[in-house]
């Protein structure tokens, strides 16, 4: 569960974000964000053993110089990985033998682009390598030209992702990370208009997964401990094991996205016990399965008898339209490989299925004959019932379309059409006139950025002086009487 607080860091974070703007589009500020949290996060766990690998680093090359180059040792990162360990001295996996970190990147504003870089490659090979996948290079150079680099890192060093420990009572631990993280993709995936289900695994579920894969029994929740294996026990073999898990759920208390329910721990310990017993019920069914099967894309069925008058109520056919024609647009195709008589019916292709309105007078059978069949051969109507009209029960949904668009009844010119106004000829400026336009109104943004960025950083240098001042005074380094007023 998610500490009390948990909501203020994410928020924290979003809010850095909006340093972005300008330079950045809203759906484009992921590409940042979540490099930068990543960054911080490893810049904090890696603080605690720091020093010990900035030492055997040092200790490394120089033993390296002393050696022929046939014996010297061409990846450090072995030993160093080792080494890197958190506050209870479990080894990270993982290091960076760079002398700098985000407070002293914050302390050199005219070479901060040069130095992150030189920060990132100092991390172990599967660190870059994350770096490489975000492409993150060009970022920085991007907020560099945008002059947006410094105050967003000068943003991130305040940001306090330490794990929690012994030195941070507070500090933010692997869970806590984790959701971090959830919330920050599902906030830049709704930026961006998109369902953030689509981008996450839900929590509740990944827990139930791994109950699932612990192969649990009845008694497994309480006693014992569950062994993890990749191979199915010896009774699940050759069976699929199918749980009715549809109205199992809890409403959630806020919507997430277009997620409004979930799993509740009771609902995962229910499933997980029904899972383990392997058994029959309402609920659970067990079917065997056969390894060397085909995957099914069509079924064989007899024939059906197609009564035009239920599945095309108040339409008149074609006249020449026969019984066998009807049954292939239905999506009754005959069977050619020796079971003859027999109808083959397709899954269809959900990518693939597509709509159509066909006009009040005119039937769908011919709609479909000169508007769809020409260009795709193997498409026939769906006659699904749940597709039917909720009135006559035909095929299709029975409706009524009126284009408001067409005429503006109340406007200063009455029944004027769209395509009067669209026959107007206006006046536009050439295209070369358009481009020196366009031209000048980018380079007129871009100085205007470049103003608002130069202020936020003499606000930031402001601030930095200030402190420095106060320090200075305070430590007795200067005397205030002898400032200027």
């Amino acid at each position: 569960m998610a500490p009390p607080n948990f909501q203020a860091l994410p928020n924290f974070i979003w809010s850095v974000a909006d340093l972005l703007r300008g330079p950045y589009r809203q759906p484009q500020y992921e590409r940042v964000m979540l490099p930068m949290t990543v960054l911080r996060r490893f810049d904090c766990v890696l603080e605690h053993s720091k020093k010990q690998i900035l030492a055997k680093h040092q200790a490394m090359e120089a033993k390296n110089k002393t050696l022929p180059a046939a014996k010297r040792i061409n990846d450090f990162d072995p030993t160093l990985n080792k080494l890197a360990k958190d506050a209870d001295g479990r080894a990270l996996g993982f290091h960076n033998h760079s002398p700098l970190n985000f407070q002293k990147l914050k302390g050199d504003p005219d070479n901060v682009g040069r130095h992150l870089l030189d920060y990132i490659n100092g991390f172990s090979k599967n660190i870059r390598e994350i770096f490489d996948k975000f492409e993150f290079d060009k970022e920085i150079e991007k907020m560099e030209d945008s002059n947006r680099l410094y105050l967003v890192v000068s943003k991130f060093a305040e940001i306090d992702l330490h794990p929690k420990d012994d030195a941070h009572p507070n500090g933010v631990d692997n869970i806590s990370m984790g959701l971090v993280f959830e919330d920050l993709i599902r906030r830049f995936n709704e930026s961006a208009n998109e369902t953030a289900g689509d981008h996450f695994t839900p929590r509740e579920v990944i827990r139930l997964m791994v109950d699932l894969l612990m192969e649990p029994d009845g008694d497994i929740l309480t006693n014992g401990s569950p062994i993890v294996t990749n191979r199915k026990t010896k009774k699940r073999k050759r069976k699929i094991h199918l749980i009715d898990c549809r109205e199992r759920y809890r409403p959630m208390p806020r919507s997430l996205g277009d997620k409004r329910r979930y799993l509740d721990q009771k609902i995962i310990d229910a499933l997980s016990r029904e899972h383990g017993a392997f058994k029959e019920s309402e609920t659970s069914k067990i079917t065997k399965s056969d390894p060397k099967a085909a995957p099914v894309i069509a079924k064989l069925s007899a024939f059906p008898k197609l009564d035009t008058a239920i599945l095309f109520p108040n339409q008149t056919l074609p006249k020449n339209l026969t019984p066998a024609e009807l049954q292939h647009i239905c999506g009754y195709f005959p069977e050619t490989k020796g079971k003859k008589g027999k109808a083959v019916v397709y899954e269809a292709d959900p990518k693939l299925r597509d709509n159509e309105n066909v006009p009040l007078n005119e039937d769908i059978v011919s709609f479909f004959l000169r508007e769809v069949r020409p260009f795709v051969a193997n498409a026939w109507i769906n006659g699904d019932p749940k597709l039917r009209d909720e009135k006559d029960d035909g095929i299709g949904k029975v409706g009524y379309e009126i284009n408001f668009n067409q005429y503006s009844l109340s406007a200063a010119q009455p029944e004027l059409s769209v395509e009067t106004i669209a026959s107007q000829k206006i006046g536009v400026p050439s295209v070369p006139e358009q481009q020196r336009i366009a031209s000048h109104l980018n380079s007129e943004t871009a100085r205007i950025d470049a103003l608002v960025a130069e202020k936020e950083m003499m606000l930031v240098l402001l601030e930095q002086k200030r402190s420095a001042l106060i320090t200075a005074a305070v430590t007795g380094r200067i005397n205030p009487a002898t400032l200027p007023a």
